[in-house]
Formats: structure tokens, sequence, C-alpha cells
């Protein structure tokens, strides 16, 4: 809002203190009444957003009375306020993969890998991607949560899940090196579809997690592509040559990127998304996803 400037000079006021300039008595007194109003405003605007959060509170439990919700993986009754269909006893029951990881793609190996090493597969091929970490199965709990996140839109599910990510980079990952951290974007048709990219809301979390800077429009999806659930290995990269190009390469010119999605199978949505990044510029490209 704006608000009149208050200029005051020695000769509005007499020995007494008392202004004898009307000019400024008026910018004076018009300057009190718009922080008189902005104040007014900020407490209509904060007592709008308590009594809303109490409306949703009671909405939540009213909302349970009537329809009670169970947790999707033990069925037992959950709290009033959950909106994530996941009980915390089932979510802190997740299982973390430990090491040892391909060097790679992040399969999870055999101990008879030892402590490094590349997959069989890996060691074949050549990825643009330079390291993936993989922070459960794509099973069990993680299977359930990542299908109510994405198929169910139980978007507090990716604040929860983001909190096992960050915790994985950490361990796994010099985030000293990550310049900034982008997600797997999806087609235009596809966000219509569901309405939100379930990649991004990890990401952003991730983000705030680590205090890197997120950059959502990095990568966009200019071809719309089949879906990848019958077609074998082969197929998938053919299907997803030059799906991505990147916005904005000078953010990004000899930068390292940390790329976040929700899974990871053949590895071709990754290597694709790697290979624009690292064409518009970057240095270096690991990814991170919540399965594999």
């Amino acid at each position: 809002m704006h608000r009149t400037k208050l200029l005051i000079k020695k000769s509005w006021f007499n020995s007494t203190g008392k202004v004898i300039n009307s000019d400024c008595d008026n910018n004076f007194r018009l300057t009190l009444i718009n922080y008189e109003i902005d104040a007014f405003y900020g407490i209509v605007i904060l007592y709008s957003k308590i009594k809303m959060n109490a409306f949703k509170k009671y909405y939540y439990c009213l909302l349970n009375i009537i329809y009670p919700a169970f947790c999707s993986v033990c069925k037992i009754k959950l709290d009033a306020f959950s909106n994530t269909n996941i009980c915390r006893k089932c979510l802190s029951n997740i299982i973390i993969n430990e090491p040892p990881f391909c060097l790679k793609c992040g399969l999870k190996l055999d101990l008879s890998y030892g402590a490094s090493g590349n997959c069989s597969f890996c060691s074949k091929e050549n990825f643009y991607f330079d390291k993936v970490l993989n922070v459960s199965q794509y099973s069990g709990i993680t299977k359930t949560c990542l299908h109510l996140l994405k198929y169910r839109q139980k978007k507090e599910l990716g604040i929860k899940l983001s909190g096992f990510m960050i915790d994985f980079i950490k361990k796994y990952l010099n985030i000293n090196t990550i310049d900034l951290i982008s997600s797997v974007p999806l087609h235009k048709s596809k966000i219509r579809e569901r309405g939100f990219n379930q990649a991004e809301i990890l990401a952003e979390h991730i983000a705030i997690g680590l205090k890197k800077k997120y950059d959502r429009g990095l990568l966009i999806r200019n071809k719309k592509t089949i879906t990848h659930f019958l077609l074998d290995q082969n197929a998938r990269f053919k299907n997803l040559a030059a799906a991505f190009k990147c916005r904005d390469t000078a953010c990004i010119k000899g930068k390292s990127v940390l790329l976040v999605d929700d899974i990871f199978t053949s590895g071709a949505t990754a290597n694709e998304c790697a290979k624009a990044i690292k064409q518009a510029g970057a240095l270096k490209v690991n990814v991170i996803t919540m399965a594999r």
C-alpha cells in the first residue's frame, strides 16, 4: 500500500516542539492513518489464516467420524488430522537401502561385490548421468506410499518421503558439490490429467531441506511418449530419445545438478534428462529417486 512520505524540517517546530506547519501536520496524520490501515489488514489476514487452519482441523475431525480413515498398510485407524493414508509406524518401517550399490546406477548389489564396483549392465553401457541414489526398493510400504502420492494425490506424503531422500543424500553424496536441484518433468498432457508432478513435490522439499536452489523449469518434456509399462529396456530408451530439452543453459554451465524423480526403472528417463542437461553445459548430473 502506498504510504505518504513524511518530510520533517526544523522550521516546522517551534521551541516547544509544537507543529506550526499545517502541511507537515496533515502529512503526519495521513502517514499514521496509512500505517493503521496496514496493521488492520495484517491482523485480518492473520486472523483469517488461523480461522481457516482451525476450520480444516474441525473438518477433518468431522470427516473422520463419518468416514474413518485407515492406514493403507496395517489398516489401523488413523488420527483425525492425518491426510496421508499411512500411519507413522508404517512410515518408520520403510526399508532403506544399504551398501554395496552399483557406483553408477545405484542398484543394490550382492555383498560379493564389495564396497565398490559397477553392476553387469553399467559395466557395458555408457550413461550420461554420473551417479544414481535409490533410497528404497519399489515394494512393500515404499510402493504403497508412491502409489498414494502419484495416483491418489496424497501430496503430504511427498513431504514425508522427501525426508528419507534428504537423509540418504547427506549420507552418500557430498552436498557441497550440489549447485542446483531440479526434477524430471512431465508432459503437459500428463500434468492436465494428474494435476501435479510428484517429482516436483519431492524436489522442492529436498531443496528446502538441503538449502539449495531449486529450478522447476530447468527441463521441459517436448515430446509425448507412450507409457513404459509394456516396453522392454531397449524400447524404453528409444521411446525417450530427444524427449527432453534444457530451457536455460546459462544457469547450469559448469554446474553440478541433482535431478529428482520418484522411481528409477530402466534408467532411460534419468539418462535422457542427464543428456539434455550436460549438452546444455552442466559439468555433472547426479540423480536421486525414492525407489527402484
